[in-house]
């Protein structure tokens, strides 16, 4: 796999490359305009339905809790909003069985971390539920949500407390000491729950350089229809941290997770350089992992890039985390790596997570990189679907997005990737001044649809596209703020097969000219970047693109057509701006 000559050249070249840039006009220019978003939920006039969007687990026991509560089974959690602040007669309903009772539930719209676009409810499943395929909606104000799918299968549910006095056998009255023991003891189907300790879980538990180093020999695979699960003990928040106690040697991440149909969720953790190392470098373990809702703070030292959260499989989902405080000011290193060798049945999926305060240059924040040998002959990269996310570079610059590599090298006989999908997705403050490549979004390599996104206050430009190894890329429907910069959109040589229509450009005059159906105004978001009625985003998209709904959760195409950019104009909606 080549390593971008073109890109490394930009900006050295810069200056006799204008004709090919598709913006205007060619000078530096400002705006005074600058978009804040505000950390909050919007609120929702009555009648609106709350939106679910995952859950932490898929399939679960619906008894076992405890000896004194037998029919009690596991804890689940979802998130999304809408939800009320209090539960009233709302309910969760799952696989038919109705909710009602106050002891159903551990918590309602609680805070997921600092997730403030997220909030969760987690309930205990009855032994009314009905086994096997069904479902999981919640009822506000008499309005249900979707349908999240769920299912009823046989499996335990054990617990374990670093705390506890003695060595335990997992059940609640006695749980495991030893999280070395309670993981190894796990069978498919089964859920660990973690209960909070007096200090952190900071300890070696497996071999390696990582609390848990997980892979064959100390830990079995799960199956799809019984996946394993390590999850934060209800209304409590468990720790896993590396900074270990004195006259130990320092470990450098809190889990390699090199098995299949695995969940985590809900931790706090706290590593020296990655948090979760997901499925193995050549790809071919890891398969199905989840992580989902957890607190990630990691990169505080480099290492060989890396990131906090670090995919290295396929059909993997890491949804509503939070990647933040990341410190090595190097380029290599990101809030979220996808990498390895994703070609078996599906990518990854990045939704609903928030990267923010993390100083890594000029790197990206969320980053594809299939480069070299990682993805072998004869397979080819699947897709990834990469949307829902928040990305803040305002309070140190950098990148936000990249394709930087689908492991395309235009070799005979090569198969081509399937697409990445970037979608819904707001980015803050964006960019590297003087350098064109650095963009709040950017495609190097395979191919790329990237539609209703809402770029603002980028830097220099705010998307890049570019060299001889892009098959195709898609730019449709997208907001793109300039707030400091030469342009809005950044070719490399040799692009080609490019989709650039109906974006709306606001910061340095004229939008490029290729795009044909652009729209040149300011928008009119508000403070939680929601258009409002009179906007020049509103009812303009351009034909359905496949995305259903936005940022928040609201359908798509409400009035005559969806709205440009992340956001939906909501009448409904109590704001100012």
């Amino acid at each position: 796999m080549k390593l971008y000559q073109a890109l490394l050249l930009l900006t050295a070249v810069v200056s006799a490359m204008a004709s090919l840039l598709l913006q205007s006009p060619s000078k530096s220019l400002a705006t005074d305009l600058h978009f804040a978003l505000e950390k909050s939920i919007p609120n929702s006039s009555e009648g609106v339905s709350p939106k679910l969007h995952f859950s932490d687990l898929t399939h679960a026991a619906k008894t076992g809790w405890s000896a004194s509560d037998p029919k009690r089974g596991a804890a689940i959690t979802v998130w999304g909003s809408g939800f009320e602040k209090t539960r009233g007669d709302s309910y969760i309903t799952v696989n038919g069985i109705k909710l009602t009772m106050d002891a159903d539930y551990a918590e309602w719209n609680a805070d997921s971390y600092d997730v403030f676009f997220l909030k969760r409810i987690t309930f205990w499943l009855r032994g009314e539920c009905e086994n096997g395929v069904g479902s999981i909606t919640v009822t506000v104000g008499g309005k249900t949500s979707e349908e999240l799918p769920f299912s009823i299968i046989s499996g335990r549910i054990c617990f374990v407390d670093a705390d506890a006095q003695s060595p335990g056998d997992g059940s609640f009255e006695a749980p495991w000491a030893s999280p070395n023991v309670a993981v190894k003891s796990l069978e498919p189907g089964d859920v660990l729950y973690f209960r909070e300790t007096a200090s952190p879980y900071n300890k070696k538990f497996f071999t390696g350089k990582q609390n848990f180093y997980l892979t064959r020999g100390n830990s079995k695979d799960g199956l799809a229809d019984a996946p394993i699960a390590l999850v934060s003990f209800p209304g409590e928040v468990a720790t896993i941290d590396t900074r270990v106690s004195e006259g130990e040697s320092p470990l450098a991440g809190n889990f390699v997770l090199a098995r299949n149909y695995w969940t985590i969720s809900k931790f706090r953790l706290r590593a020296s350089k990655t948090c979760l190392f997901l499925g193995s470098n050549d790809g071919e373990r890891g398969h199905g992992i989840r992580a989902v809702g957890n607190d990630c703070v990691g990169c505080q030292e480099f290492g060989s890039g890396t990131a906090p959260i670090a995919t290295f499989g396929s059909n993997m989902s890491v949804l509503g985390n939070s990647s933040h405080g990341g410190r090595t000011n190097n380029k290599l290193d990101h809030a979220i790596y996808i990498s390895g060798n994703p070609s078996v049945v599906k990518g990854v999926e990045l939704g609903w997570n928030y990267a923010y305060d993390n100083d890594y240059a000029e790197g990206p924040m969320l980053v594809v990189n299939h480069q070299g040998n990682r993805i072998p002959p004869g397979r080819s990269c699947k897709q990834h679907d990469i949307h829902h996310n928040l990305i803040d570079c305002t309070l140190f610059a950098g990148r936000g997005i990249g394709i930087y590599s689908m492991s395309w090298d235009q070799q005979q006989g090569e198969t081509e990737p399937d697409r990445a999908f970037v979608f819904n997705n707001i980015v803050l403050g964006a960019g590297w001044k003087n350098s064109p490549s650095a963009a709040a979004i950017y495609c190097l390599n395979g191919k790329a649809s990237i539609f209703h996104n809402t770029l603002v206050n980028c830097v220099e430009n705010a998307i890049t596209v570019g060299g001889e190894d892009v098959l195709s890329v898609e730019i449709e429907n997208n907001i793109l703020h300039v707030a400091d910069g030469s342009g809005y959109i950044y070719l490399v040589p040799g692009s080609k097969s490019l989709v650039i229509k109906n974006n709306l450009y606001y910061g340095l005059g004229a939008g490029p000219s290729v795009d044909d159906q652009r729209i040149e105004a300011a928008p009119s978001l508000n403070r939680h970047l929601i258009p409002t009625v009179d906007g020049p985003e509103v009812n303009a998209s351009s034909a359905n693109t496949g995305v259903r709904t936005d940022f928040w959760g609201k359908p798509r195409t409400t009035g005559s057509a969806a709205d440009i950019g992340a956001c939906e104009y909501d009448a409904d909606t109590r704001l100012a701006n």
